[in-house]
């Protein structure tokens, strides 16, 4: 193990910290009807889709998710 002499040690700076972006999604059908906005968690049972907001509110939902665009903030739901 070498030893660096202090003079020589670079000195911790603390960085800022970059927050994290929350994707919350808008999950509609694909003619554009909103079926639940601000969409944090989506869970799929059969043809039963379980959306749940940033505050926790639950929608159910029927049929397959046909898109997920993370850059648009928008999931597509058919059927």
């Amino acid at each position: 193990m070498s030893v660096v002499p202090s003079s020589r040690r670079k000195s911790f700076i603390p960085q800022p910290s970059i927050p994290k972006l929350m994707c919350e999604l808008t999950v509609v059908k694909p003619d554009g009807t909103v079926l639940a906005e601000d969409v944090v968690y989506i869970a799929v049972n059969g043809d039963a889709i379980e959306l749940r907001s940033i505050l926790g509110d639950v929608t159910t939902v029927h049929g397959r998710i046909s898109e997920i665009d993370i850059t648009n903030e928008k999931a597509t739901i058919q059927g």
